[in-house]
C-alpha cells in the first residue's frame, strides 16, 4: 500500500501538538515583570515559561547523567 499523500497518525499528532502550542502562545503573550536578586526585567510570559522549562530540562539532564555514572561505577565494582 502506497502511503504518499496520507499524513498518518504521526502527522495528526504533530498537527494537534502545534495547535496546542499556538493556543498556549496566544493565551500567554502578556508582558510580566520579574524581580530576582534586585534585578527587574519585563518580558513575555511565554519566554519566561520556555526559559524555565529549558533550564529545568538542562539541570535534569546533568543530574541524570551524574546519577547514571554513579550507578555504572557501582555495577563495575560488583562484577
Amino acid at each position: 500500500m502506497d502511503r504518499k499523500g496520507a499524513i498518518g497518525v504521526r502527522g495528526v499528532i504533530v498537527i494537534i501538538l502545534v495547535l496546542i502550542i499556538v493556543a498556549f502562545l496566544l493565551q500567554n503573550s502578556q508582558v510580566v515583570e520579574i524581580q530576582f536578586l534586585g534585578w527587574k526585567w519585563s518580558m513575555s510570559k511565554v519566554i519566561l515559561i520556555v526559559f524555565s522549562m529549558f533550564v529545568g530540562a538542562l539541570i535534569g539532564l546533568i543530574l541524570g547523567r551524574e546519577l547514571f555514572r554513579k550507578r555504572e561505577k557501582k555495577d563495575i565494582f560488583k562484577k
